[in-house]
């Protein structure tokens, strides 16, 4: 077998190219290429399942949401990778509707700062000290999540439908005009 020799410049430069190209491939062009009710749900599944309270299983929340409603994987994963900031922003509020729901009175609130602290220091260690704020955590999103969905889509559904009119309706004079 022949050694491996480093690549060139230029051939470093197509590869970059190539990871550009295959998310420009792979997530505008199907978000273009979709129709209002599938480019509506897949960005209400990728913007709910982005919400999940527990980092790092996002994804495989967003994957599950997917395959139930049928909605498309990538558009839906980009949306989640784009809300991972406010999964950290809401998870106080989950916490909160959590307790609400399971009648919890926890002295110890969920700080932010010191889960995210903790988190960096060891991942399952963090989750072992908080999983009683997690677990009201996501039964707040659980019960936030289906009725987000639904409103979310819906009013998808509305702006995609009146861009679209829109689209139509100007392309239509243009055509006139020439």
């Amino acid at each position: 077998m022949e050694p491996l020799t480093p690549m060139s410049p230029p051939a470093r430069f197509t590869m970059k190219r190539s990871w550009g190209s295959w998310l420009w491939d792979t997530v505008y062009n199907a978000a273009v290429n979709m129709t209002p009710h599938s480019l509506s749900l897949a960005v209400a599944v990728g913007f709910v399942g982005g919400l999940f309270p527990v980092p790092g299983a996002t994804t495989i929340v967003t994957g599950i949401l997917c395959g139930i409603f049928r909605a498309n994987l990538a558009v839906a994963q980009a949306l989640n990778f784009l809300v991972t900031p406010l999964e950290f922003l809401l998870m106080p509020a989950f916490f909160r509707l959590g307790e609400l729901v399971l009648m919890i009175d926890s002295d110890g609130a969920l700080h932010i700062t010191g889960f995210a602290e903790a988190v960096r220091n060891d991942f399952f260690d963090a989750l072992r000290q908080f999983r009683i704020a997690l677990q009201c955590a996501v039964v707040g999103w659980a019960v936030v999540s289906m009725p987000a969905i639904s409103i979310q889509y819906a009013l998808g559904r509305f702006i995609m439908g009146f861009l679209c009119k829109r689209a139509a309706h100007k392309s239509k004079h243009e055509g006139h005009k020439k």
